[in-house]
């Protein structure tokens, strides 16, 4: 689904990350694709807004973050944006599946109960 459709995919994770709601993060992913369209500029807009988002995903989950990981995130959106967004719901959809504290703390956010999907 990431290949064909990597913004549909990519709100679907910022929904079970809890940074946006799906609509909200397709209306971003929209702008963000369209702009990528167009040129360099849209291109390295896209490559920002993926790594930032990875790095919260990096620091919810503890994993490494900051300085080198900046930069293979940057490559991994800017050469292979649909691998990256990938991994990244894999990572929420398995969260949410085995009721990892990040998922938790989403869901009493939202006060309901963890799943892999809406």
């Amino acid at each position: 689904m990431s290949f064909c459709c990597t913004g549909v995919r990519w709100a679907d994770t910022a929904r079970m990350a809890g940074w946006f709601t799906f609509w909200v993060a397709i209306a971003l992913m929209a702008v963000v694709e369209f702009g990528a369209v167009f040129g360099l500029l849209g291109w390295v807009m896209f490559t920002a807004v993926g790594m930032y988002f990875r790095q919260k995903t990096r620091v919810a989950f503890g994993m490494e973050n900051g300085g080198a990981t900046w930069c293979i995130d940057c490559l991994c959106y800017a050469f292979c944006c649909c691998c990256a967004v990938a991994q990244e719901a894999q990572q929420y959809e398995d969260a949410w599946s085995a009721g990892h504290p990040v998922a938790k703390a989403v869901a009493l956010e939202r006060q309901e109960e963890p799943r892999a999907s809406a």
